[in-house]
């Protein structure tokens, strides 16, 4: 091999790592983005579910959904991220979370984002946000679900382009009972 080949080579990889480091730097300062890292902190336990789909990946679930639903997989391709965390918890740690959750919805709401429902009953929890920086359109998306059960406590963020009538398409189509009705 020779230095020029070696050369070229390393910077290929380099420019692909740069594009990369400024993709994933470009997600985070999108107003949809949410950073799981304070939550984590808060839950202070290990994920049982941790689910980050993006980029490339992203683009093909799109296109194995065109195979039964366009509609679905124009909206996937508006799509930036989708990143959800899961854990089980005992009693005592959901109460203690939901205690906790709250204000960080607030937060969330004293920085932009909107409440679309709130469920609080019979042990459950829900708490979804949207992020409308433009008036027209959705560009983020958080929900919050502490109950019960394995991977009862869930946190979804969803970025990119969201279109309000699909939030309960959404919903009705892979069944999420808090977003069937939006």
């Amino acid at each position: 091999m020779t230095y020029r080949t070696v050369f070229s080579t390393l910077m290929l990889l380099a420019m692909l790592g740069v594009a990369g480091s400024a993709q994933a730097q470009r997600i985070e300062r999108m107003p949809g983005y949410f950073d799981f890292d304070e939550l984590e902190r808060i839950v202070g336990a290990e994920t049982t579910l941790e689910v980050n789909v993006k980029g490339a990946l992203l683009r093909m679930a799109a296109e194995a959904a065109r195979i039964e639903d366009d509609t679905l997989a124009d909206m996937l391709l508006k799509l930036v991220a989708i990143q959800v965390r899961g854990y089980t918890l005992d009693y005592e740690s959901r109460e203690v979370l939901r205690d906790r959750v709250g204000p960080l919805a607030r937060k969330l709401s004293e920085d932009g984002w909107d409440r679309v429902v709130r469920v609080s009953e019979d042990g459950e929890f829900v708490e979804m946000l949207v992020r409308d920086t433009s008036g027209e359109r959705v560009e983020g998306m958080m929900v919050f679900v502490i109950q019960s059960g394995d991977n009862g406590t869930v946190f979804v963020n969803i970025v990119g382009e969201i279109d309000p009538e699909d939030i309960g398409r959404i919903g009705r189509r892979f069944r999420i009972d808090v977003l069937e009705d939006l």
